[in-house]
């Protein structure tokens, strides 16, 4: 008898069975110990003070640590056109978006004080000849093609003087003006040792070609890239921002932006505002950018 459980332990069978009742056998011995020696507080009390897994913070802040850092830059323009979109835009928007003043502000230097004084940076508008002048028509003060280089640079000074203490210029409309580099090599010339920004809000198709020539002439300059706004519901504009995100992580780490004073448009921009610490996002001034 001896003889014969001998053999079949030998055998490749008696192995199988016997390395299943020895693993049966663990699982038992595992099971008796946890259940009588494991803490109270399960599987996390076997480390003091250690936690396994993460919790609503921690992944908070993980998430934060792979999303690359971006800064953005939003302008509102057409400020001071109307004075319940100007003054809503001023009582309810954060220190660092920036307002751009129509030249065509009935009250100018209210709202520039106003504004300044609840820390915004301020730009001038530039009115610029578009595609389809004269049924387009950017208005009485504006730069024009079929004007000569000095009487543009004249005009840019009537309209200049029309406000102060601001920190940059921006293009309104000006398609056809900004459509060739002899238009506004006269207008680099004359801001060239200025230190004011010039922002071109019109798309290019050469976008570089402005940018060296404002390089070598000492003249700041930046170029938007998104109107958040032209279709201006909450959907649309929070869809662009978006865009907007996702062009400065892939890209330069930055992006500018404008958007209209629409009550919507105030609206969104608040509620996102609340969204960027979580998405690592910075939103500037728009000289930050340019520095």
């Amino acid at each position: 008898m001896q003889e014969k459980i001998y053999r079949f332990i030998q055998s490749h069978l008696g192995h199988v069975i016997l390395a299943f009742a020895l693993y049966c056998l663990f699982i038992v011995v595992v099971l008796f110990s946890l259940k009588f020696f494991a803490p109270k507080q399960g599987i996390n009390g076997f480390a003091d003070g250690f936690s396994v897994g993460l919790d609503e913070q921690d992944i908070e802040a993980t998430t934060k640590s792979l999303l690359r850092p971006i800064k953005l830059a939003i302008i509102v323009v057409g400020m001071g056109l109307s004075d319940k979109d100007t003054l809503r835009a001023v009582e309810e928007l954060p220190e660092e978006i920036s307002f751009a003043f129509s030249p065509y502000t009935k009250k100018m230097e209210h709202w520039l004080s106003e504004s300044r004084r609840l820390r915004h940076e301020l730009l001038l508008e530039v009115p610029m000849e578009p595609h389809g002048y004269p049924d387009n028509d950017p208005g009485p003060i504006s730069l024009l093609t079929r004007y000569s280089d000095a009487g543009n640079v004249e005009m840019l000074k009537d309209i200049m003087r029309r406000a102060n203490g601001y920190d940059g210029v921006i293009t309104w409309m000006g398609g056809k003006f900004m459509s060739s580099t002899s238009n506004i090599r006269p207008i680099f010339e004359y801001l060239t040792g200025t230190k004011l920004l010039f922002l071109n809000t019109v798309s290019q198709e050469t976008p570089q070609t402005l940018a060296n020539m404002a390089k070598k002439m000492n003249v700041p300059y930046l170029q938007t890239q998104f109107v958040l706004d032209d279709v201006a519901t909450r959907e649309a504009i929070l869809l662009k921002l978006n865009m907007m995100e996702k062009s400065a992580r892939i890209g330069s780490g930055h992006a500018i932006a404008i958007v209209q004073p629409y009550p919507i448009t105030i609206e969104v921009l608040q509620e996102w505002g609340k969204t960027l610490k979580e998405k690592n996002i910075t939103l500037v001034p728009i000289t930050t950018i340019a520095e």
